[in-house]
């Protein structure tokens, strides 16, 4: 690789990156009015020494370190500017500290003068502790360690304002939740090569998510435009991976019968054309990117055939995975008298132990005994689950509820998750019936709000 000093590709970047650690800029300029200038504030009587050497530290460690992860250099674009940034970190403050230790010698009436004086030597002090700290902690690996948040590129086309504004909204919530975002309105700069912010952001991203509007898919399709650049791109990708989910196409402001540009055809999409489902959508977006799904792959049981031995051991009937659910919506009906009346309904974090007593062939207990549980409580007045605005309003103070057919019950899991079940049908073998049976329609909420309205 060139050096720097022979490369217009690094110049500017190496020149942003020395006016950081350059001290004149720890200090707050001072405006001569007389020249209309503005002045270093220690060529002026009157001088104090405000420098506060930790914090001036930080905040220089911090701008390198911001300012390579804003531009999505490369590793080894990384190494090579602080390689050749060390011997300007190393000598911080030297020519200042010159320029004062000079002001001082050259002073013939020093006790005069000794209260300016003393104010240069203590902002000598602490240019020398700014110049000890950033050297210990201006160390390569540091800057070289890479993210551990998912980064992730926004493909998407300039249709309008209000389409920029919905981007920049989904853009600063996923940064907001975890995810390193890269959008062109943020790490995109006047005079920056758009070519390449464009490949380094594909390049460098773990996902890219593609705003798949109707003027998008007219841009990719014809290859006009960013979006017609950012396909071919993404199209090399594809040849090389097939099988590749790097690209997560996003449908919004589209009434096209196409969804998607041609390259992406036949790839699984989100769509957020229904403002009403924008909740439900994000959420489900969030989890794929952070690899946090909703229905995570269960772990692979034991063979029960494996052996004579433990085949003779096992007990089929009832089997507990008869009594599981994992979605997070349905419809259930079991035998409540078995499994010692309960009925999981959705897994992991979002996992809810329906705990059932018998009561009649009208109502039922529902209990909050099991351990996933926190409260139970019946949503009056209320008949379908999608009417339900705030779960949290519902009174939940009882071990015990007994919702009767029709009526529908709120449950809240120890991991705050909301879930409503609506009891369509109760049989009782005690009042005529063949067995014991209940059907329920049940629904998770799986945003975390307690709001059943949004889905």
């Amino acid at each position: 690789m060139d050096k720097i000093g022979f490369s217009s590709r690094y110049y500017e970047p190496f020149r942003i990156l020395k006016t950081k650690v350059a001290s004149q800029n720890v200090f707050k300029l001072i405006r001569n009015e007389e020249k209309n200038i503005y002045s270093m504030p220690y060529l002026y009587g009157g001088y104090k020494n405000e420098l506060e050497p930790v914090s001036i530290s930080i905040k220089i460690i911090k701008s390198v370190k911001q300012y390579l992860d804003d531009n999505l250099f490369s590793l080894d674009e990384k190494k090579l500017l602080l390689s050749e940034l060390t011997p300007y970190v190393e000598d911080f403050g030297n020519d200042t500290i010159k320029r004062l230790t000079n002001r001082i010698d050259l002073t013939e009436r020093k006790e005069e003068h000794s209260q300016i004086i003393s104010e240069y030597k203590k902002t000598i002090s602490s240019l020398k502790q700014i110049n000890e700290i950033i050297k210990k902690e201006f160390n390569i690996e540091t800057f070289m360690t890479t993210t551990t948040e998912p980064m992730v590129f926004i493909s998407y086309s300039h249709d309008s304002d209000e389409h920029k504004n919905w981007v920049l909204q989904l853009a600063t919530r996923l940064r907001s939740n975890g995810v390193n975002v890269i959008l062109d309105r943020w790490n995109l700069k006047l005079g920056s090569d758009l070519a390449s912010f464009m490949e380094k952001g594909l390049s460098k991203s773990h996902r890219v998510i593609c705003v798949c509007s109707e003027n998008y898919i007219k841009k990719a399709n014809d290859g006009k435009g960013g979006a017609g650049y950012e396909k071919q791109i993404m199209t090399a990708e594809f040849i090389n991976d097939q099988n590749t989910n790097w690209v997560i196409p996003l449908i919004v402001n589209n009434s096209n019968s196409k969804k998607t540009p041609t390259f992406l055809g036949g790839r699984m999409y989100i769509s957020f054309e229904e403002p009403n489902l924008y909740e439900t959508k994000y959420v489900e977006l969030l989890r794929d990117i952070l690899d946090e799904p909703i229905l995570p792959i269960p772990p692979i049981g034991k063979n029960p055939f494996q052996t004579v031995k433990e085949f003779a051991q096992q007990k089929f009937i009832p089997a507990s995975e008869k009594y599981v659910s994992p979605s997070t919506s349905g419809i259930v009906t079991f035998d409540y008298s078995n499994n010692n009346g309960r009925f999981f309904i959705g897994q992991g974090e979002l996992m809810f132990e329906i705990h059932l007593s018998k009561a009649s062939n009208t109502n039922i207990h529902l209990l909050n005994d099991p351990i996933s549980i926190n409260t139970v409580a019946i949503a009056k007045g209320v008949s379908e689950i999608k009417s339900i605005k705030d779960a949290r309003v519902y009174d939940g103070s009882s071990r015990a509820r007994t919702p009767n057919i029709n009526q529908i019950a709120v449950l809240q899991n120890t991991n705050g998750f909301y879930a409503a079940i609506k009891i369509l049908a109760i049989k009782d073998d005690s009042r005529g019936d063949a067995n014991d049976e209940i059907t329920f329609e049940y629904f998770i909420q799986v945003n975390g709000s307690p709001d059943f309205t949004v889905k």
